[in-house]
C-alpha cells in the first residue's frame, strides 16, 4: 500500500509540473526558418514592424545583426542565402514556404520569395516578401501576417 501511495504522489507531482511547464512556455510567435536546417533567419523580436503596403519586414538592430550573421568570408548573407528554402511560421502553424532570392540572379522562382538582402531606407532597414508570379502576396498568407503583427501593435501601412 505504501508503494502505491508513493507512486500516486509521484504521478500527481509530475502531472502538476508538466502542466505548469506547458502553461509557462512562451509561444514562439512569428519566425522564418531555413527549411533544411531549421535555423532561425528572423523571429518576432527581430522585427520592428510589418509594412503591409510593401509586404516588408522592417528590422530592428537585432534583426539586421541576425540576418548579417549569415555572411561568411566568401560572401554576404545575400549570396550565402540565395536560393535556399525557407519556412514561415506563426506559433506552430506553417503559413508558407518559399525561396530566398537575390538581385544578383537573373533567374526567377514561381512562388513566394523573400528578398535576400536588406534594403536601407533612411532610418529603417527592411526585407521584402513577394509572390514572383504577380508581385503580390497570397491573400491568405498576407492576412495571417497582418493579423499577427496587428495584434503585436507592429503593423504599419506607410513609412
Amino acid at each position: 500500500m505504501r508503494k502505491f501511495t508513493l507512486i500516486m504522489v509521484s504521478l500527481a507531482i509530475l502531472i502538476v509540473a508538466l502542466g505548469y511547464t506547458s502553461c509557462t512556455t512562451q509561444n514562439p510567435g512569428f519566425a522564418i526558418y531555413l527549411a533544411d536546417t531549421g535555423e532561425v533567419l528572423l523571429k518576432n523580436s527581430d522585427i520592428k514592424a510589418f509594412l503591409s503596403t510593401e509586404n516588408a519586414f522592417i528590422l530592428n538592430d537585432g534583426g539586421v545583426k541576425r540576418w548579417n550573421s549569415f555572411s561568411t568570408s566568401t560572401g554576404s548573407a545575400n549570396i550565402v542565402l540565395y536560393n535556399r528554402d525557407f519556412v514561415m511560421k506563426i506559433g506552430n502553424e506553417e503559413i508558407c514556404r518559399g525561396k530566398i532570392w537575390s538581385m544578383l540572379s537573373s533567374s526567377s522562382y514561381e512562388g513566394i520569395g523573400l528578398w535576400g538582402f536588406i534594403f536601407p531606407d533612411g532610418e529603417n532597414s527592411y526585407i521584402r516578401l513577394q509572390e514572383w508570379d504577380y508581385g503580390l502576396l497570397d491573400s491568405t498568407v498576407r492576412s495571417k501576417i497582418v493579423e499577427h503583427f496587428s495584434g503585436q501593435h507592429k503593423l504599419k501601412t506607410d513609412y
